[in-house]
Protein backbone atom coordinates (compact mmCIF):
# COMPACT_ATOMS: atom_id res chain seq x y z
CA UNK A 1 0.00 0.00 0.00
CA UNK A 2 1.22 3.18 -1.06
CA UNK A 3 2.16 6.25 1.85
CA UNK A 4 -0.06 9.19 1.62
CA UNK A 5 1.91 12.71 1.69
CA UNK A 6 0.51 15.22 4.28
CA UNK A 7 3.23 17.88 4.59
CA UNK A 8 5.22 18.54 6.60
CA UNK A 9 5.07 14.46 7.37
CA UNK A 10 4.58 11.42 5.17
CA UNK A 11 2.54 9.33 7.02
CA UNK A 12 1.30 5.55 5.69
CA UNK A 13 -2.37 5.27 7.44
CA UNK A 14 -2.91 1.18 7.77
CA UNK A 15 -0.45 -1.81 8.03
CA UNK A 16 0.36 -4.33 5.53
CA UNK A 17 2.46 -6.78 4.02
CA UNK A 18 3.99 -7.56 7.69
CA UNK A 19 3.52 -8.80 11.24
CA UNK A 20 1.88 -5.91 12.68
CA UNK A 21 -0.72 -6.20 9.59
CA UNK A 22 -2.01 -9.34 10.45
CA UNK A 23 -3.17 -7.98 13.92
CA UNK A 24 -5.05 -5.38 13.14
CA UNK A 25 -8.68 -6.01 12.50
CA UNK A 26 -10.58 -5.72 9.54
CA UNK A 27 -12.02 -2.64 10.54
CA UNK A 28 -9.30 -0.80 11.02
CA UNK A 29 -8.54 -0.87 14.86
CA UNK A 30 -5.13 0.18 16.34
CA UNK A 31 -5.49 -2.50 19.34
CA UNK A 32 -6.53 -5.41 20.16
CA UNK A 33 -8.32 -6.40 23.14
CA UNK A 34 -7.06 -8.87 25.61
CA UNK A 35 -9.77 -10.20 28.22
CA UNK A 36 -8.35 -13.75 28.97
CA UNK A 37 -6.64 -13.14 31.97
CA UNK A 38 -7.67 -13.25 35.46
CA UNK A 39 -6.06 -12.17 38.67
CA UNK A 40 -2.94 -9.84 38.82
CA UNK A 41 -1.05 -11.04 41.78
CA UNK A 42 1.58 -8.90 42.05
CA UNK A 43 4.25 -6.84 40.70
CA UNK A 44 8.49 -6.35 41.50
CA UNK A 45 11.18 -4.84 39.75
CA UNK A 46 13.47 -6.58 37.27
CA UNK A 47 15.93 -6.43 34.46
CA UNK A 48 16.54 -2.93 33.41
CA UNK A 49 16.25 -0.07 35.98
CA UNK A 50 12.71 0.74 36.32
CA UNK A 51 11.06 -2.38 34.61
CA UNK A 52 9.22 -4.65 36.71
CA UNK A 53 7.30 -7.71 36.53
CA UNK A 54 3.75 -8.77 37.06
CA UNK A 55 2.45 -12.18 37.49
CA UNK A 56 -0.83 -13.03 36.64
CA UNK A 57 -2.98 -16.58 37.41
CA UNK A 58 -6.33 -17.07 35.69
CA UNK A 59 -9.18 -18.00 38.04
CA UNK A 60 -12.72 -19.20 37.28
CA UNK A 61 -13.80 -16.13 40.20
CA UNK A 62 -11.56 -13.27 37.65
CA UNK A 63 -12.22 -13.39 34.23
CA UNK A 64 -12.03 -9.80 32.07
CA UNK A 65 -8.24 -8.30 32.47
CA UNK A 66 -9.76 -5.19 31.27
CA UNK A 67 -7.15 -3.22 29.32
CA UNK A 68 -6.58 -3.12 24.90
CA UNK A 69 -3.01 -3.34 23.78
CA UNK A 70 -1.44 -1.79 20.81
CA UNK A 71 0.98 -3.91 18.48
CA UNK A 72 1.44 -1.47 15.88
CA UNK A 73 5.12 -2.01 15.87
CA UNK A 74 5.21 -5.08 15.85
CA UNK A 75 8.00 -5.54 18.81
CA UNK A 76 6.38 -5.15 21.92
CA UNK A 77 2.49 -4.43 23.18
CA UNK A 78 1.86 -0.89 24.31
CA UNK A 79 -1.61 -0.91 26.83
CA UNK A 80 -3.25 2.15 25.08
CA UNK A 81 -6.71 1.36 27.36
CA UNK A 82 -7.45 0.44 30.86
CA UNK A 83 -11.44 -0.49 31.28
CA UNK A 84 -12.92 -1.85 35.08
CA UNK A 85 -11.57 -5.17 35.39
CA UNK A 86 -8.45 -7.11 37.16
CA UNK A 87 -5.68 -4.61 35.97
CA UNK A 88 -7.87 -1.31 36.82
CA UNK A 89 -8.33 -3.26 40.23
CA UNK A 90 -4.79 -3.82 40.80
CA UNK A 91 -3.77 -0.63 39.83
CA UNK A 92 -5.78 0.49 43.01
CA UNK A 93 -3.31 -0.87 45.07
CA UNK A 94 0.15 -1.28 43.16
CA UNK A 95 2.87 1.36 43.64
CA UNK A 96 3.48 4.33 41.59
CA UNK A 97 5.82 3.11 39.01
CA UNK A 98 4.51 -0.15 39.18
CA UNK A 99 0.96 0.22 37.84
CA UNK A 100 0.37 -1.56 34.57
CA UNK A 101 -1.33 2.01 33.05
CA UNK A 102 -2.10 3.50 29.72
CA UNK A 103 1.23 3.67 27.86
CA UNK A 104 3.44 1.10 29.92
CA UNK A 105 5.13 -1.10 27.15
CA UNK A 106 4.90 -4.79 27.80
CA UNK A 107 8.08 -6.47 26.49
CA UNK A 108 7.86 -10.15 27.66
CA UNK A 109 4.85 -12.42 27.96
CA UNK A 110 6.38 -15.57 29.85
CA UNK A 111 9.84 -14.95 28.33
CA UNK A 112 8.30 -14.60 24.67
CA UNK A 113 9.49 -11.66 22.54
CA UNK A 114 10.21 -12.77 19.46
CA UNK A 115 6.40 -11.93 18.34
CA UNK A 116 3.18 -9.74 19.02
CA UNK A 117 1.77 -12.60 18.29
CA UNK A 118 3.31 -15.25 20.36
CA UNK A 119 3.03 -12.53 22.97
CA UNK A 120 -0.62 -12.08 22.31
CA UNK A 121 -1.16 -15.78 22.34
CA UNK A 122 0.37 -16.44 25.29
CA UNK A 123 -1.68 -13.92 27.00
CA UNK A 124 -4.89 -15.49 25.87
CA UNK A 125 -3.97 -18.81 26.39
CA UNK A 126 -1.42 -19.63 29.15
CA UNK A 127 -2.66 -20.67 32.93
CA UNK A 128 0.23 -18.51 34.51
CA UNK A 129 1.78 -15.10 32.91
CA UNK A 130 4.69 -13.62 33.71
CA UNK A 131 4.65 -10.00 32.13
CA UNK A 132 7.81 -7.81 31.96
CA UNK A 133 6.72 -4.40 31.74
CA UNK A 134 8.92 -1.26 31.01
CA UNK A 135 7.39 2.48 31.68
CA UNK A 136 6.58 5.42 29.03
CA UNK A 137 9.65 7.71 29.11
CA UNK A 138 8.31 11.19 27.91
CA UNK A 139 10.37 14.06 26.69
CA UNK A 140 9.53 17.48 24.38
CA UNK A 141 10.94 19.55 21.85
CA UNK A 142 9.25 22.56 20.03
CA UNK A 143 10.23 23.48 16.04
CA UNK A 144 10.00 26.33 13.61
CA UNK A 145 8.64 25.17 10.27
CA UNK A 146 9.33 28.06 8.63
CA UNK A 147 7.95 26.33 5.78
CA UNK A 148 10.36 23.46 6.03
CA UNK A 149 9.22 19.77 6.56
CA UNK A 150 9.75 17.97 9.84
CA UNK A 151 10.17 15.31 7.25
CA UNK A 152 9.08 12.00 9.16
CA UNK A 153 7.37 8.80 8.09
CA UNK A 154 4.70 8.11 10.09
CA UNK A 155 2.43 4.93 10.71
CA UNK A 156 -0.75 5.05 12.74
CA UNK A 157 -4.14 4.04 12.10
CA UNK A 158 -7.27 5.93 12.76
CA UNK A 159 -8.43 4.62 16.53
CA UNK A 160 -4.50 4.65 17.57
CA UNK A 161 -4.19 7.12 20.79
CA UNK A 162 0.19 8.08 19.34
CA UNK A 163 2.03 8.26 15.94
CA UNK A 164 4.73 6.14 15.10
CA UNK A 165 7.99 7.18 13.50
CA UNK A 166 9.42 4.90 10.90
CA UNK A 167 12.07 7.17 8.93
CA UNK A 168 13.34 10.29 9.75
CA UNK A 169 14.31 12.04 6.47
CA UNK A 170 16.66 15.16 5.67
CA UNK A 171 14.45 18.02 7.79
CA UNK A 172 14.12 19.73 10.78
CA UNK A 173 13.57 16.56 13.08
CA UNK A 174 17.30 15.33 11.62
CA UNK A 175 18.73 18.43 12.41
CA UNK A 176 17.36 19.21 15.93
CA UNK A 177 18.74 15.48 16.43
CA UNK A 178 22.36 16.29 15.12
CA UNK A 179 22.54 19.82 17.29
CA UNK A 180 21.47 18.14 21.02
CA UNK A 181 24.03 16.72 22.43
CA UNK A 182 21.93 14.79 24.84
CA UNK A 183 21.32 11.23 23.34
CA UNK A 184 18.20 10.52 25.67
CA UNK A 185 16.24 13.67 23.80
CA UNK A 186 16.97 12.72 20.52
CA UNK A 187 14.07 11.27 18.68
CA UNK A 188 14.55 7.62 17.08
CA UNK A 189 12.72 5.22 14.88
CA UNK A 190 10.46 3.37 16.37
CA UNK A 191 9.44 6.52 19.09
CA UNK A 192 5.58 7.43 19.36
CA UNK A 193 4.26 11.20 19.24
CA UNK A 194 1.55 10.84 22.06
CA UNK A 195 0.75 15.08 22.39
CA UNK A 196 0.86 17.65 19.63
CA UNK A 197 1.05 21.26 21.50
CA UNK A 198 -0.73 20.11 24.61
CA UNK A 199 -3.08 18.37 22.82
CA UNK A 200 -3.66 14.47 22.76
CA UNK A 201 -6.34 12.70 21.02
CA UNK A 202 -6.66 9.83 18.30
CA UNK A 203 -4.13 10.02 15.87
CA UNK A 204 -5.93 12.06 12.58
CA UNK A 205 -6.72 14.62 15.21
CA UNK A 206 -2.18 14.90 15.86
CA UNK A 207 -1.81 14.77 12.83
CA UNK A 208 -4.13 18.00 12.12
CA UNK A 209 -2.98 19.57 15.06
CA UNK A 210 0.87 19.37 13.58
CA UNK A 211 -0.43 21.09 10.30
CA UNK A 212 -2.22 23.28 11.91
CA UNK A 213 0.58 25.73 13.42
CA UNK A 214 4.13 26.68 12.59
CA UNK A 215 5.12 26.23 15.56
CA UNK A 216 4.86 22.92 16.95
CA UNK A 217 5.78 21.17 20.08
CA UNK A 218 5.55 17.47 20.34
CA UNK A 219 5.45 15.36 23.22
CA UNK A 220 7.57 12.35 22.43
CA UNK A 221 7.57 8.43 24.21
CA UNK A 222 9.59 5.10 24.13
CA UNK A 223 9.91 2.42 26.61
CA UNK A 224 12.28 3.35 29.32
CA UNK A 225 14.98 0.84 28.77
Amino acid sequence: RGKQAMSPFLCCPCAGGNEVGEFVDVDAKAAIPVESCKGIESAAEVGEPGHFEVNIVRSAEQQTLGIVVDCLTGRMLQVNTVSPGLVADYNRTALEGRRLVSGCYILEVNGRKDSVQAMIEEMQNAEKLKLRVAPKEEFTVTFKKEGRPLALDLHFLPESNCLIITKIGEGLVKEYNEATGDEKRKIGVMDRIFEVNGLSGKAPTLMQAIKATDEVTVKVGRPKL
